[in-house]
């Protein structure tokens, strides 16, 4: 069994502090801009309704 494949199915090791940074950074913006495009819709909605 190639090592490769053990590690694939083997369940999820904890990311190191480096990964979990960035992945918390991604996340946070990832809100973040969602949360700034439902604002930019929600304000844009009246215009093409009215």
């Amino acid at each position: 069994m190639p090592r490769s494949n053990r590690e694939a199915t083997r369940p999820n090791n904890p990311l190191t502090p480096r990964q979990t940074r960035r992945h918390l950074i991604f996340f946070i913006h990832k809100v973040i801009t969602k949360r700034r495009l439902g604002r930019v819709v929600l304000n844009n909605l009246p215009l093409k309704v009215a």
